[in-house]
């Protein structure tokens, strides 16, 4: 019952977001089967537009409901409010804008920061996202779940970013004059979107500077690599991966195809700073060069143990290995690092990860809009969660000062890197 009453507070507290503009670019979440019955208050009723719009996500499919959220109480004060602002609010409201407000309440009142409503826009950013090509400035940035701080955490080579100027860490302050702290970070990232040539401004904090500073980043077509490599000296093979997107897959593999063809004798694969992406990706690249064996499991809130994932053995790496992560490494990014561990396989270098250990489902509502819902716990091969703790590296090396704001990291100034080349060169001479 109290879990009731917490929904409906998130749905009202919607409704302000809704007016204020802070809350409209959440997602759509219409309760599954619930029918709207009309307030009868002499006034036309917010809600009676949605009287016959129903949407239920293709896995649920109206089965297993609850008793409905939207009771006939709540509907009349939820119509009792809106008469109240249409006859006393002072500025102008968008009824479109208010029911987006509520089912981004609706989301809110999980007090889950990875679980969140897309509207059309965040909806088709999202999507087109997760493919690796979209409008926008190439920047991938994280959100701190407790203050709410957004933060630049990669800046991409020859894209705009990269070309105005910004560098990994700044903080963004405002976008088109819009403070974004605490805003939903989806709703960000659709901001700092837009169309080919237009621009966008970004209020940034650095720090070591006293004001503001402000850019005005050009939108152009981002064609992200997601994965770079190079061979290093002594034949050290090296690959940096920055997101786990579906075109990651197929770089990697030609990473990794092209490096043994040119003879690689120990491979470095660089995690640090990747903010992590999609589960199926991750596993599929594990699957490349792990032995046979399982990959991760993932528990349900009732603790049920459900989906397991395996490699197949028919393609295992077979020159020394290590993997630099640090606190920016997170989700995808902990599958990956956890496993290596775990089939001791390869060695961990860098710093403590994020800690994210849990997995989320994005539901599309048969609008163009979705929900993405956390729905389980994952566990690596060893039967680890990490959520809340991270990984710890089997080598604990501190980036030194100063390296950590700079968008391309000499490699010879690199202590990190330099740590990794010095474990596998120890461990190709122990094998020689």
């Amino acid at each position: 019952m109290n879990e009731k009453k917490d929904y409906q507070k998130g749905l009202l507290v919607g409704i302000a977001g809704g007016i204020l503009g802070t809350l409209i670019v959440a997602a759509i979440c219409i309760v599954v089967g619930v029918n709207v019955i009309v307030a009868n208050d002499g006034n036309i009723p917010f809600l009676q537009q949605e009287t016959t719009k129903v949407l239920e996500s293709e896995e649920n499919n109206g089965e297993n409901e609850k008793e409905p959220l939207l009771n006939k109480e709540f509907e009349a004060k939820i119509n009792k409010i809106y008469n109240l602002l249409d006859k006393n609010f002072l500025f102008e409201m968008s009824d479109e804008k208010l029911r987006e407000g509520m089912y981004a309440g609706l989301m809110s009142a999980l007090e889950d920061p990875y679980s969140n409503y897309y509207t059309q826009e965040a909806y088709q950013s999202f999507n087109e996202s997760s493919e690796g090509v979209y409008y926008g400035i190439g920047v991938s940035v994280s959100q701190n779940v407790k203050t709410g701080v957004i933060t630049v955490v990669q800046v991409f080579k020859n894209a705009p970013s990269y070309e105005a100027g910004l560098l990994r860490g700044d903080i963004i302050y405002a976008i088109n004059d819009t403070q974004v702290t605490g805003m939903d970070l989806n709703q960000a990232v659709t901001m700092i979107r837009g169309s080919e040539g237009s621009t966008v401004k970004l209020t940034i904090v650095r720090e070591g500077e006293n004001d503001y500073l402000d850019f005005d980043v050009e939108r152009r077509q981002v064609e992200r690599e997601t994965v770079s490599y190079e061979m290093l000296d002594g034949k050290m093979g090296y690959i940096l991966v920055s997101e786990f997107d579906e075109i990651t897959v197929k770089q990697f593999y030609e990473g990794i195809a092209q490096l043994s063809v040119d003879g690689m004798k120990g491979l470095i694969i660089d995690l640090r700073n990747n903010p992590g992406g999609r589960m199926d990706v991750v596993l599929n690249m594990l699957d490349l060069i792990l032995p046979e064996g399982l990959l991760i499991y993932t528990e349900d809130k009732d603790g049920t143990r459900g989906s397991e994932y395996y490699s197949d053995s028919t393609s295992v790496l077979n020159v020394p290995l290590a993997v630099l992560v640090n606190e920016q490494s997170a989700s995808a990014s902990e599958i990956f690092a956890g496993d290596i561990q775990d089939f001791g396989v390869g060695t961990l270098v860098g710093t403590t990860t994020f800690g994210k250990g849990i997995v989320q489902t994005v539901y599309p509502l048969g609008d163009n809009t979705g929900i993405k819902v956390t729905v389980s716990k994952y566990f690596t091969h060893a039967g680890r969660n990490i959520h809340g703790t991270g990984i710890t590296p089997d080598v604990e090396v501190e980036l030194n000062e100063g390296l950590e704001k700079l968008v391309e990291i000499p490699k010879e100034q690199d202590n990190q890197l330099q740590k990794a080349i010095e474990v596998l060169n120890e461990q190709i001479q122990k094998e020689q």
